[in-house]
């Protein structure tokens, strides 16, 4: 195995990061980015860490376009971040505050690593439908009960279209969306949004071997067959346990901050 990192210069304040790869796995991706454009990364919301990793791969391969999951209409405002500094802007302070998603999506980290993509002179681009102000996971379980048939067709079909709007220009692009939406089948498919038009895509998913993560409050990471394995260094690592398909596990996750009215570093 070997090693990348990013400067401090390079990490722009969201935290240094190593990541560990089999130089075969990097020349792959690589050459999959090179060849598809786009690189989707199915994540966990409401982790630090997941913005860390985006840094890493935006800046080794190159990535000029990058689409969040997040509805226009309500943040829209968010691209139009100057390169520093927005959370000591009381007007900006005020929008979030109003708007704060309890589900980790918006978050200090988020606003960082926004600052940042504006600092690369990345275009940024939002996918999904509005969200609701919910303040209890009851509250948002209900909802989306509530329109469940909308959530699986509708809103992955808009997602879809938003995509396609927005890479048609051939920039390499990142896609960042919670892994409900990005799930990769045995075969190699797209289980959700972007199977509906068979984009060619590269899939990846982040899997957390431990840690926490903000969703409706502080929760730990769930054990199940990926995140149970203990990783085999501190450090991130790049892997290829599919042909089709490529994981960056994170050792320890740690929940991000909502806290607008008084933010912490993230």
């Amino acid at each position: 195995m070997e090693k990348l990192k990013l400067t401090r210069q390079e990490s722009l304040g969201i935290g240094q990061t190593s990541i560990e790869y089999d130089p075969r796995v990097l020349v792959d991706l690589k050459k999959q980015i090179e060849a598809k454009r786009i690189l989707v990364v199915g994540e966990t919301h409401g982790i630090v860490e997941n913005y860390q990793a985006y840094q890493f791969l935006i800046i080794k391969f190159g990535i000029t376009n990058v689409g969040i999951e997040l509805p226009e209409n309500q943040f829209g405002f968010l691209k139009n971040l100057g390169n520093a500094n927005s959370m000591n802007d009381p007007l900006i302070m005020l929008k979030l505050r109003s708007i704060a998603h309890q589900d980790g999506r918006i978050n200090t980290t988020l606003i960082t690593f926004l600052e940042f993509l504006k600092r690369c002179q990345a275009n940024i681009f939002f996918i999904d439908n509005p969200i609701y102000k919910f303040q209890t996971k009851e509250e948002a379980e209900e909802a989306t009960k509530a329109r469940e048939e909308y959530n699986k067709q509708q809103r992955d079909r808009a997602m879809a279209d938003g995509v396609i709007k927005n890479t048609s220009n051939g920039q390499k692009t990142l896609i960042i969306a919670g892994s409900h939406h990005t799930k990769i089948a045995r075969d190699g498919s797209m289980s959700n949004f972007l199977q509906l038009d068979s984009i060619p895509t590269v899939p990846m998913t982040f899997i957390y071997s431990s840690g926490s993560y903000f969703n409706f409050g502080k929760k730990n990471i769930f054990s199940n067959e990926d995140s149970n394995k203990k990783p085999k260094s501190q450090n991130f690592e790049l892997l290829q346990p599919e042909p089709y398909s490529f994981v960056i596990q994170i050792p320890k996750a740690n929940p991000v901050d909502i806290n607008f009215d008084n933010p912490s570093n993230s």
